[in-house]
């Protein structure tokens, strides 16, 4: 139509709502031309408002006109607002999901709030035209915004940090003290029951030779000043899986924990293989001293690959492994029968790498029909036989399982599933309290 009457209106709604995620949702559109009469509405709505209404004429549609600079946020709610637009111009349209506030900018301006109190409901860009000729580009990020809302966006950030590091309005002393006490008292608690969750006892010795020397904590539970005998086992497990020592963590667990482990099928599982890469560890070590120690003429001729049995038998990807040894260095003084040998290793040297086979051979068997049914158990036992097939322990392929990271999960683990096994929780109560807060923060940004 010729844009005379409300019947000529005709608008375009995005595919996809504002996401509240975003804190601050914002989108810019550029109008190529105004037409005939610059009848041109931006703004948003919800999923159900009519395409043949302009932005801001109907319940839950709120919209900037550029004819007359006005913005609507429902029938009879016209109100000037900012300047007119029309062909060239830029206008931004931001929400923020804060406050459910809505502001405008032109040409990279801000503009001021538009609408307060918007309803907290699904909000889709809107835009209206009513004359003939009008044409728009939209911008949703897709290109920079001529406004700089990364900008407002960081000094919005830096005003929410600093009223959250203002300090509460002081009371009467009397209540500023017993707060603080209590504040205090609190801390030293989860932190001391930290550090005896984990084991770290001089950590623990320390902050408790604190508590006491301030004399002013007197809340502070006498169990949680104890360094009992229980957390120095589990301390001492766990420096014995670090240390590679595994027949010594079985020791331990049967002697103080006998059934945490049969309890614990899979934490058993893994210890194995931990146990299984520790002795091939020690069986490279062996060979790169003897490599440093002896002579080319004191070693013996081994061949490095497997017999068909035992490469069957360790077999869990479809490549069979390969004892990795020590290659020894050639020399112009060796005779030619030596040259052809595949690897050397030393004689003494050689029983580490075979007891390393054996056991290896022994944990493949005992969890080979498990493994079927159990992936995560199949991948474990293959990440761990990889080691077989490299004679550089440091190579990206394997490099990951001598990581710490790696070790502490086995070792975070087994004392979690201690701690289970004396009716205590699996984990700190400043674990406990980490992993709550990340929960509520997550919800909250889900939820905008």
């Amino acid at each position: 139509g010729n844009g005379k009457d409300e019947s000529d209106v005709a608008s375009v709604r995005a595919n996809y709502a504002m996401r509240k995620q975003c804190g601050i949702y914002y989108f810019e559109i550029k109008v190529i031309s105004k037409g005939v009469d610059g009848h041109i509405g931006i703004g948003f709505c919800r999923r159900i408002n009519s395409l043949d209404r302009f932005p801001g004429w109907e319940e839950h549609s709120w919209g900037y006109h550029g004819e007359n600079g006005h913005v609507f946020s429902g029938p009879g709610t016209e109100k000037a607002y900012g300047p007119k637009f029309g062909t060239g111009d830029i206008i931004g349209c931001g929400i923020d999901f804060r406050d459910m506030s809505a502001f405008y900018t032109k040409n990279g301006i801000y503009l001021g709030p538009a609408f307060k109190k918007v309803k907290d409901t699904e909000l889709f860009p809107f835009v209206g035209f009513k004359t003939p000729g009008e044409k728009i580009e939209a911008n949703f990020g897709a290109k920079p915004f001529k406004f700089d809302i990364y900008q407002l966006l960081a000094n919005e950030k830096r005003g929410l940090l600093g009223r959250i590091a203002l300090k509460p309005a002081l009371t009467s002393s009397r209540f500023k003290i017993v707060n603080n006490s209590l504040a205090n008292n609190l801390a030293d608690n989860v932190v001391m029951e930290y550090l005896k969750h984990n084991g770290y006892h001089k950590a623990a010795t320390s902050l408790q030779a604190s508590i006491i020397q301030k004399g002013n904590s007197p809340s502070v539970e006498a169990s949680n000043l104890e360094l009992d005998l229980e957390a120095t086992h589990r301390q001492e497990i766990r420096k014995a899986i670090f240390d590679g020592d595994i027949d010594h963590v079985f020791k331990l667990c049967d002697e103080f924990y006998p059934n945490v482990l049969e309890n614990n099928p899979m934490i058993l599982f893994k210890l194995k293989c931990r146990k299984f890469i520790e002795m091939i560890r020690q069986a490279h070590r062996q060979a790169d001293h003897a490599d440093r120690d002896k002579a080319p003429h004191d070693a013996m001729d081994y061949d490095a690959t497997l017999s068909e049995q035992e490469a069957q038998s360790l077999q869990v990807s479809e490549n069979p492994p390969s004892i990795p040894v020590k290659r020894t260095t050639s020399s112009s003084s060796l005779d030619p029968q030596h040259k052809k040998k595949k690897q050397k290793i030393a004689r003494e040297d050689l029983s580490t790498f075979v007891d390393g086979l054996a056991y290896g051979i022994e944990l493949k068997n005992a969890y080979k029909q498990e493994a079927k049914s159990n992936r995560a158990m199949a991948t474990e036992l293959e990440s761990a036989s990889s080691i077989l097939a490299y004679t550089d322990l440091t190579h990206p392929k394997v490099a990951p399982l001598f990581e710490t990271r790696r070790i502490e999960t086995v070792a975070s683990e087994l004392n979690s599933a201690i701690l289970v096994s004396l009716g205590k929780y699996p984990n700190s109560s400043l674990e406990r309290i980490y992993r709550q807060t990340s929960a509520t923060i997550e919800e909250l940004v889900l939820s905008g």
